[in-house]
Formats: structure tokens, C-alpha cells, sequence
């Protein structure tokens, strides 16, 4: 063995363990985590849509409430103000009501934290849609700096991991404020999100049969519904429309974006909407998309859509709407409430 053999090894190995250390390190720095609990691989599947809920009671309440960003005292004034929190407590009958964020609840607002406590606290009356901004806390904790590539699995994508600007790093792409929200949060509080949370939830007000989803950017006409054989749905869409679309390209819904300029053809996505229930043949199934995510929009009530983000973090309002049934109309009433919130 020659000289430079018999050192070039050793040298190599000591390489490869301070890169590891650096690495790990790294990763502990940015977002708390110990190296020896990375749970990189165990990260749970996040459920695209959980199982529809059925409401059949007339006394059942449905809350839907916009882009909360860390606002914990406006969230509180909100249920104040529908009379469902009270002496400090949230006194709301989880079988009489129940409550969905639509997403950007994390980031931005002074109290990630406590709004992260306040959902895994009640879980069975809160629930939840995940919005770009979480996806992008999720993301910032299993890849810091974007150093290692484990990507998000969902129950209908399961390698999402955008990894070029193509496929949107220049939009979902974790940046400071992320990282600081995941490190504050920890690694075991955001697995309880994920578990919790979804991407679309979707309600069958079994008393008019009428369908509501509740999403964080929006979705199409055709999207988790069944074909006529009742055992297909006729589309599934991509998760990164579902968390950050505005726009669609008219001539081909798969082609979604940001921005007017992302996609040829590019109208808002609830404008087919508008569409879908001008035909001639009217769908058999009243449907309305509650979503949150376009703060530029402002509150945008439309028949079959519903924009909740009514720009809180920008010391715009945090807007709610809530469905009561109405049993001498026989059909669903809606109660909008807002408060107003103090600029970020």
C-alpha cells in the first residue's frame, strides 16, 4: 500500500463525519430539532380530502373562517362575537358545531403559537385546511435551506417537493418567517397539525342536500365529485393548486398559477364557477367553495364561492361565515361577521 493509500481513507471518512455534523447541526439550529429524533421518514400522510361530513342535525352550525396569520386575540373576538366563546372558554357542543379554518392560520400575526394550541386543544369542534404557509412551515422543517429532499406526502400526491421554478420554488418557498414559525412550533406539534389538518373538506347538509367545501386557494367544477357510476371522482386536482391557485387557464384546468401571467388564458378560477351554473343543464348538486388566500380580493361573496381573506395580516378584517339552518325556510342561512385587525 502506498503511502497516499493509506491516509486517503481515514481522510475521507473524517470528511464525510464533519459534513454530517455540520448538516445536522444545521438542521438543529433552524428548526429545534435533536439529529437523533429527525422524523424525516415518519412524517405522517396528509390527508387531500378526510371522509365527507354529514351534518343531519337542524340544530348543527357551521363555522368557516378566513386567514387567520397568528392572530389569536381577533380569532377569540370572532367566536366572542358568535357567541361561541365564553369566561375564557370555547363553549361551543361539538356535536351542534363545528368550526373550519381555511388555511394560513400560521405566520405572519404575533401568536402562531397559541393559534397552533388552540386548534390541537379542541380538535373535535376546530378543524382545518392547510394553506400555502403551512405547507411551506411543513416543508421548511423536514428540508432547512432546502438542504435535503423529503418531500410532503399526501393521500393523492405523495412526493410533493417542488424543486425547481418551474414547479413553483419561487412561490412556495419556505423563507424566514417559516423557518421561525417551525421552529417555534417543533417538530411534534406541526406532526399533530399534519394529522389533523387537511387539504379540502368538504360537507353534505344532508336537510337540502346541498354540498359545501371549504379549501385554502380554491377548486374546479368537477373536482372531488363522483362520476355517475358513484365509485370514481371526476377529477383530482394538484395539491399546489389547492393551496395557492388564483387563476386557471380556461382552456385547460390543469394549467393553474399565482399570478394572471402564470397560465395562458388566465381568469380567476371561481369565474368557471359562474360558468358551470349558467348551462342549460343544471348541475344536480348545489355546491359552494369556501377559501380563503386572496388578501388582494378582499371578501368576495359570490353564489358559489366564498372569499373569506379579507387581508388580516395587512390590519385588513378576519372574516367569518357562518351557516345556520333556518327550519321555517327550510334552507340554510349565512351570518358574516368581522373583526378588525391591527397591521402586522
Amino acid at each position: 500500500m502506498k503511502l497516499q493509500d493509506k491516509y486517503y481513507l481515514p481522510t475521507i471518512l473524517v470528511l464525510i463525519i464533519t459534513v454530517s455534523t455540520v448538516l445536522y447541526f444545521t438542521i438543529s439550529t433552524v428548526t429545534g430539532i435533536s439529529h437523533r429524533s429527525l422524523p424525516f421518514n415518519h412524517f405522517p400522510l396528509i390527508q387531500t380530502l378526510p371522509p365527507t361530513v354529514k351534518i343531519t342535525d337542524p340544530n348543527h352550525k357551521l363555522l368557516f373562517i378566513g386567514d387567520v396569520h397568528g392572530n389569536y386575540d381577533e380569532l377569540i373576538q370572532l367566536l366572542k362575537d358568535h357567541k361561541y366563546w365564553k369566561d375564557g372558554e370555547l363553549i361551543s357542543d361539538p356535536h351542534t358545531m363545528h368550526i373550519t379554518l381555511l388555511g394560513d392560520f400560521l405566520t405572519k400575526g404575533p401568536d402562531s403559537l397559541k393559534v397552533a394550541n388552540f386548534i390541537l386543544q379542541h380538535k373535535e369542534q376546530i378543524g382545518c385546511v392547510l394553506g400555502n404557509n403551512e405547507i411551506m412551515v411543513l416543508l421548511s422543517i423536514l428540508n432547512p435551506n432546502h438542504k435535503l429532499k423529503f418531500p410532503l406526502k399526501f393521500t393523492t400526491e405523495e412526493d410533493f417537493l417542488p424543486d425547481n421554478e418551474d414547479d413553483y420554488w419561487d412561490v412556495i418557498t419556505p423563507r424566514t418567517k417559516h423557518y421561525k414559525v417551525a421552529k417555534e412550533l417543533g417538530i411534534f406539534k406541526l406532526t399533530q397539525l399534519a394529522q389533523h389538518c387537511s387539504i379540502v373538506k368538504k360537507f353534505n347538509l344532508k336537510l337540502t342536500d346541498d354540498i359545501l367545501f371549504g379549501v385554502h386557494a380554491g377548486l374546479l367544477p368537477g373536482d372531488f365529485l363522483l362520476n355517475d357510476e358513484g365509485d370514481l371522482f371526476q377529477r383530482i386536482p394538484h395539491i399546489i393548486s389547492l393551496v395557492d391557485m388564483k387563476y386557471v387557464n380556461e382552456k385547460n384546468w390543469y394549467e393553474t398559477g399565482r399570478d394572471v401571467d402564470d397560465v395562458k388564458h388566465g381568469i380567476k378560477w371561481y369565474k368557471l364557477w359562474e360558468k358551470y351554473y349558467e348551462q342549460k343543464e343544471k348541475p344536480k348538486k348545489n355546491i359552494t367553495v369556501l377559501y380563503g388566500h386572496d388578501a388582494h380580493n378582499g371578501l368576495t361573496l359570490k353564489e358559489h364561492t366564498k372569499g373569506l381573506d379579507s387581508a388580516c395580516a395587512k390590519g385588513g378584517y378576519l372574516s367569518s361565515l357562518e351557516y345556520e339552518f333556518d327550519s321555517e325556510k327550510g334552507k340554510y342561512i349565512t351570518h358574516l361577521r368581522q373583526v378588525a385587525c391591527h397591521r402586522v
